[in-house]
């Protein structure tokens, strides 16, 4: 009996735990809207100015959505009595229109840089409590319900009073802080369905939650793909053109040389990084790195918090509903705090060492102990990607092969060695992940330079050491390349939904269209112009190399031609300082001594002689019995063929002597090295010109390069003229109807004129492939001979921004 009775007490005790679930839910879910009303009800404060105010928002057929900020008496602040409601906000939607904006995912909303504002607008209705103090004390389903009550009648009453149904809406719901991120999947929404003719709305159907379009998630995931593929590219692309800059330039003969074909190695696939050790000359070099690697820590920590916001917690950056007061989530500082620490902390070890070798460069102990040597790394470049391939390929048909023949010990010993081979066949591919491991390597040897222990007594702790600093290292290589790929991601992220916001409204973007159209096309052919030019420089340098070989053949032959000798005068004229510049086939004390000697007596007697750079030319003549007769040349020297002869014949003479006792061997070791051929880079040969030459035909050469500053001046101006038509239509855009609107497409055509006439008197021009030629044969024939466009001996010449003259001023012998 006892077992009996205790089995009913518990089925009754189940029975009403049931009943009571049961009617609890019931009650929840069909809540009592009267009892809700009749416990609290908001009324709005100057009911009829509001609905002006209101009347006026949704005027402009552009604003679709117009959200509602309930406020108390003389209080600007929304009614938020709960942390859990800041996201909640109550909205009046345009009927066919409205709701694909209000729908919108948060995520979507702050990637396209909150473009659908120009759709939005907001609203303050100042309400009063009765009794006062009930609103905060109702709970959450009779709130909303309370509030759809107030808002419904304002919508009615100004549908009511509108015969025309494009003004008519509805009004809905929407929490942006339901699920704390970012959903895929959903979005808490839900409106209130009714007709005109309804004479009562049924309040409790407004919670009903709607549903998204099934293509909005689709649409999201193949972005957040494209654009995580695309920042991985051109992350890629930067890095690598950093990488290809490190061996643009190297030093020979104590010359510093710019390289001018590509240094990767094709046909073995490495990219070889030379760093130089011990020497002085890199010592700031040190700082300047320290400071990079701050740099780097910054951008990428910055560009890594935007990039998690604006995707996994997007209600922090959202402009229109603003949710405030709103802090970022705590898993999201948690985590960017552990690997943000970890990130510093590696930065400041690579930083130290740094440090240590900017302190211990000029000691001459560290000398002694690392003298002057140059280590060489190495990369895996894209030319891997047909050997990964074709090994792939030929282990697969050697498989295959194995099977079909019966020869199931081959066959599985192939199929053993691809399942080891194919992580790398998977993997190495991906350029970041070479880069992070290039970068790796090279920072692991950095460390175990300058942190490894030297002395005996403590070198058996390096056992532990080691594997510290190469830990350090494959984490900053990761976390740096990983916090910059979520920066390119989501910039490019940002480009794709701002181009798909634009092109979905294209009708309300129209002129904004045709002005940013030609502006990208006049920047790009901008841009690519001038990368274009620096990227076929070299390459048409190169191809000059047997013509300039030969032209100074042919002047080294010639029998006649001019002499010219650069010098500067100070501006002091009745105690000049001149400083001459002979170019290396005259380098003599003595023809140096008599030149100077006549312009001192030239300047004192001549005050008309411009103060600055000048030159003067001489003209010789190869006569009989190899005998140069040299003159002072009527033509070119306005300054100087007035009489003023005292020392000139003594000039004269010494030039003439110089230029007859010496032969044609003399003056070719006398001509300054133009190519340089460097084989110390494995197996590729690599050609290289000075650098001062380089850097001068590369940004100062006239008809050669193209001017950065001018490119510069002409991107600000264009870029001004897109912001004032973007203004201008944005100042309009208030006071658009549906006349106007087609008023500003019919003008299109017109903004399309006048931007495409504002970029093409901008344009650069360009040489044509003669002129280019010919200026780089001047250039290199003018270097070759002894002229330097900059003066090595610390005097400051200005560069020559004239086209090189093609009368060459080298002395011509035998």
């Amino acid at each position: 009996m006892g077992y009996k009775s205790n089995s009913f007490r518990i089925s009754v005790w189940l029975s009403t735990l049931c009943l009571f679930i049961f009617v609890h839910y019931v009650n929840s879910d069909n809540i009592d809207d009267h009892q809700c009303y009749s416990n609290c009800q908001l009324s709005i404060l100057e009911e009829t100015q509001t609905y002006n105010n209101f009347k006026n928002k949704i005027k402009s057929p552009s604003i679709r959505v117009v959200f509602f900020y309930l406020c108390k008496e003389n209080d600007s602040q929304p009614i938020r009595p709960r942390h859990e409601e800041q996201g909640t906000f109550y909205a009046w939607l345009r009927n066919d229109y409205g709701r694909a904006i209000f729908a919108l995912p948060s995520d979507y909303i702050t990637t396209s840089l909150s473009l659908y504002v120009i759709f939005a607008s907001s609203l303050q209705v100042h309400v009063m409590e009765s009794p006062e103090g009930c609103y905060i004390h109702a709970n959450d389903t009779c709130r909303e319900l309370i509030v759809f009550k107030t808002l419904v009648q304002l919508i009615r009453s100004n549908n009511s009073k509108n015969s025309s149904s494009e003004k008519s809406g509805s009004l809905c719901r929407r929490n942006f802080l339901k699920n704390k991120t970012s959903d895929l999947g959903t979005a808490d929404y839900s409106c209130c369905e009714y007709k005109e003719s309804d004479s009562e709305i049924n309040i409790n159907k407004c919670l009903k939650p709607q549903t998204i379009a099934w293509y909005v998630p689709i649409m999201r995931i193949f972005t957040i793909i494209l654009s995580t593929v695309l920042g991985g590219n051109i992350l890629a692309k930067v890095i690598s053109s950093y990488l290809d800059t490190l061996e643009k330039n190297t030093e020979i003969d104590s010359v510093s040389v710019s390289v001018l074909n590509q240094v990767k190695l094709q046909t073995v696939g490495y990219f070889y990084l030379r760093e130089t050790t011990g020497s002085s000359k890199n010592r700031w070099l040190q700082i300047q790195c320290s400071l990079i690697y701050i740099l780097l820590f910054f951008a990428g920590f910055t560009g890594t918090f935007i990039s998690i916001g604006l995707q996994i917690f997007p209600p922090f950056f959202m402009i229109l509903p603003a949710v405030q007061p709103l802090s970022m989530l705590y898993e999201i500082r948690f985590w960017l705090s552990i690997f943000g620490g970890i990130h510093c902390f590696c930065t400041l070890i690579i930083i130290l060492a740094h440090l240590k070798q900017f302190w211990l460069t000029n000691s001459s102990s560290y000398q002694r102990l690392l003298p002057l040597s140059t280590s060489n790394y190495k990369v895996l470049t894209r030319s891997n990607f047909g050997h990964l391939h074709l090994q792939f390929i030929t282990r697969l048909k050697d498989i295959i092969n194995h099977l079909t023949s019966c020869h199931f010990m081959k066959f599985i010993k192939g199929l053993l060695t691809l399942l080891v081979c194919l992580p790398f066949f998977i993997f190495g591919p991906i350029e970041l992940l070479r880069i992070a491991l290039f970068m790796c390597e090279v920072l692991t040897l950095k460390l175990k330079r300058y942190f490894l222990f030297t002395s005996s007594e403590l070198k058996r702790f390096n056992i532990i050491v080691s594997p510290i600093l190469f830990l350090i290292a494959f984490l900053y290589s990761t976390i740096t390349i990983v916090t910059f790929w979520l920066t390119f991601q989501v910039i490019c992220r940002i480009i794709i939904n701002v181009t798909i916001f634009i092109i979905t409204h294209s009708v309300y973007f129209s002129i904004v269209i045709v002005v940013i159209i030609p502006y990208v096309h006049y920047i790009t052919k901008l841009i690519d112009s001038y990368a274009s030019k620096g990227y076929m420089l070299p390459k048409r340098i190169i191809k000059l190399q047997q013509s300039v070989e030969s032209k100074i053949d042919d002047i080294l032959t010639a029998k006649q031609g001019k002499l010219e000798i650069y010098f500067v005068v100070s501006e002091d004229l009745n105690n000049p300082i001149i400083t001459i510049d002979l170019p290396e086939m005259l380098q003599d004390s003595q023809i140096e001594y008599y030149v100077r000697r006549y312009l001192q007596y030239v300047v004192l007697n001549h005050y008309e002689l411009v103060v600055g750079m000048s030159k003067v030319v001489f003209q010789y003549n190869l006569l009989h019995d190899d005998f140069v007769q040299v003159t002072l040349s009527p033509d070119y020297n306005i300054y100087f063929y007035h009489g003023y002869n005292d020392g000139l014949n003594e000039l004269l003479a010494c030039i003439s002597q110089h230029l007859s006792d010496k032969k044609v061997e003399y003056y070719r070791v006398k001509l300054s090295q133009v190519y340089y051929k460097i084989n110390n880079i494995d197996d590729c040969e690599c050609i290289g010109i000075p650098s001062e030459l380089f850097d001068y035909i590369r940004y100062y050469a006239p008809e050669v390069s193209l001017n950065l500053w001018q490119i510069l001046y002409n991107i600000i101006i264009t870029t001004c003229l897109l912001v004032t038509f973007i203004f201008t239509v944005l100042l309009d855009s208030n006071k658009w109807s549906f006349i106007s609107l087609n008023a500003t497409i019919a003008s299109t055509p017109i903004v399309y004129i006048a931007t495409i006439l504002s970029m093409r008197y901008l344009k650069v021009n360009e040489p044509d492939e003669e002129t280019t030629t010919e200026v780089l044969m001047a250039s290199l024939i003018q270097y070759r001979r002894g002229y330097r466009l900059f003066c090595k001996r610390g005097i400051e010449f200005q560069p020559i921004t004239q086209i090189v003259r093609m009368a060459f001023t080298h002395p011509i012998h035998r």
